[in-house]
């Protein structure tokens, strides 16, 4: 599936491994909840954790020093779990590395994803030629704050005051 990051499509670098596939020696891979807690302790690559919802994101704390991948499932536009889940590892665990965002990814709940902690972002084949770059400059300010602009509505006065300076000479 096309991957986007920072505004644009990259290769995906991360392996999915398929459920009854061995662990191979390394490399990055990305493993359901189960299989990273029953067998990736070997393992000597870059781990990544693919999460359902309802897997709790307390479970893999002990592995988030270890991760470099947490992926979130959005099975439904009606599934929102997974927000919750991006929020909970940017602010109470500070996890750094990417948080992508897999499943019904739609383009009008980007910016609300990118507020809750998500980097990355697996678009459907068909929704890949949808205008994703102008996703990220449509709602560029927001009221709340977020993990990545924790000012929330400061920024937007300080924005407006900028806008109507401008406008008044």
């Amino acid at each position: 599936m096309p991957l986007l990051k920072a505004g644009r499509f990259v290769a995906d670098p991360w392996h999915r491994l398929a459920d009854d596939a061995a662990l191979p020696a390394g490399g990055k891979l990305l493993l359901p909840l189960g299989r990273l807690l029953g067998e990736a302790a070997g393992f000597d690559g870059e781990l990544g954790v693919h999460l359902e919802p309802g897997e709790r994101v307390e479970q893999v704390e002990p592995w988030l020093p270890r991760l470099g991948l947490v992926a979130l499932n959005f099975p439904s536009f009606a599934d929102g779990r997974a927000y919750s889940t991006a929020r909970i590892l940017r602010t109470r665990y500070r996890f750094a590395g990417e948080v992508r965002a897999i499943g019904d990814v739609q383009i009008d709940r980007y910016q609300f994803m990118r507020q809750c902690g998500f980097d990355a972002f697996e678009i459907p084949p068909e929704r890949a030629n949808q205008p994703w770059g102008r996703a990220e400059i449509e709602m560029t300010l927001t009221y709340q704050p977020d993990y990545a602009e924790p000012r929330g509505a400061e920024a937007v006065w300080r924005a407006r005051r900028v806008q109507q300076a401008i406008a008044a000479e």
